[in-house]
């Protein structure tokens, strides 16, 4: 059975942090993007804490409702990641 990268954790925590500066940026609270995105509170936590991995639906989801596009918020994360 092949193990976990160890890439995927630093990936899921960059990348929520993407989200999480930007919606703080924007003055928003998880429960604004939870009703914009359509996405449950729960879950946008998780996902900013990089405690889930979100699909690609999410993703789109939370990108439309923070009004950039999902390649920016993808490079943002990325950014991130390398800065780690």
């Amino acid at each position: 059975m092949a193990g976990k990268s160890p890439y995927a954790n630093h990936w899921h925590d960059a990348l929520g942090k993407a989200i999480r500066q930007e919606r703080t940026r924007q003055a928003r609270s998880q429960e604004w993007l939870a009703d914009r995105s359509g996405i449950h509170s729960t879950e946008i936590s998780n996902i900013e804490c990089g405690n889930r991995n979100p699909t690609y639906r999410a993703m789109r989801m939370i990108s439309m409702a923070l009004g950039i596009s999902l390649a920016e918020l993808i490079e943002r994360g990325e950014e991130l990641e390398r800065a780690a």
